[in-house]
């Protein structure tokens, strides 16, 4: 993972993977934490630029490396999905075959969080409408209650932009 302040499709600054490898039967080959915050409801907004095929997302209410939810997009496969790792054993909740997601254009993903109830939000922020590239994704899941917050990779080229995080109920540190 690195900082890059050269100039990226209209960005000063993007922090990223430029150079990774796939990693067969996995989901998250390297993972890095947005803070070391814990979390029970949020909102959470980060955009993602994908520079090459390959399976990137976020991880929340992440407990380790072994149990949480993730949001994935999977451009190898053509897919998004929620899913949620539990004792290392990934199960997709709910998916769209859609392709997955445009390379190297800029895609804002909102990911609110409330009890059990996950709502993904997603779409192209460089085609001029929204409803022409926007997808929902919705779930219903009560195992993790509270967690951090990761952005995850696997043998994809991605840069991450403007994330920020709004907190509803409260915040464990």
């Amino acid at each position: 993972w690195d900082v890059s302040s050269k100039h990226i499709k209209g960005r000063k600054r993007a922090i990223g993977v430029t150079i990774s490898k796939r990693v067969q039967n996995i989901v998250a080959a390297s993972f890095i934490n947005l803070n070391a915050n814990t979390y029970y409801d949020f909102k959470l907004t980060i955009d993602l630029l994908f520079l090459a095929k390959g399976t990137a997302g976020i991880a929340f209410r992440v407990q380790d490396q072994f149990n949480y939810y993730a949001f994935i997009i999977d451009k190898v496969s053509g897919y998004k999905a929620i899913g949620k790792m539990t004792n290392g054993e990934f199960t997709i909740l709910k998916k769209i075959s859609d392709g997955g997601i445009l390379l190297n254009d800029w895609h804002e993903v909102i990911i609110t969080v409330t009890t059990g109830n996950i709502k993904v939000y997603m779409y192209d922020k460089e085609i001029a409408s929204k409803a022409t590239s926007e997808k929902t994704i919705e779930v219903t899941d009560f195992t993790y209650v509270k967690g951090g917050v990761s952005v995850f990779i696997n043998g994809v080229n991605v840069l991450l932009g403007n994330a920020h995080r709004r907190q509803d109920t409260g915040r464990i540190t």
